[in-house]
């Protein structure tokens, strides 16, 4: 299994749970590299659609509260931005 970026559609799948064969491979996924990696354009969009959800509880999410410290700036601002979300 190769480490792999997921997209905005992939990642929403994986949260949702609904699809086995998309949950098998995410199982999967984990346990081999331990957290998911996914673009700030991804993150930005799940950010937005919890938005307009109005999804307090998801917002308030450490992994994705974490992705704004400052551990996480210069990764964002030099090179190819990404987000590694260790729970979902």
């Amino acid at each position: 299994m190769n480490k792999s970026l997921l997209d905005t559609d992939i990642f929403s799948d994986i949260t949702k749970g609904v699809n086995p064969t998309v949950a098998s491979h995410a199982t999967a996924y984990r346990k081999a590299f331990s957290r998911y990696t996914i673009s700030a354009v991804t993150f930005m969009e799940v950010i937005r659609g919890y938005q307009k959800k109005q999804a307090a509880r998801q917002l308030q999410n450490p992994s994705l509260t974490g992705f704004l410290s400052d551990r996480h700036a210069g990764r964002a601002s030099g090179g190819y931005p990404r987000m590694a979300l260790s729970e979902v």
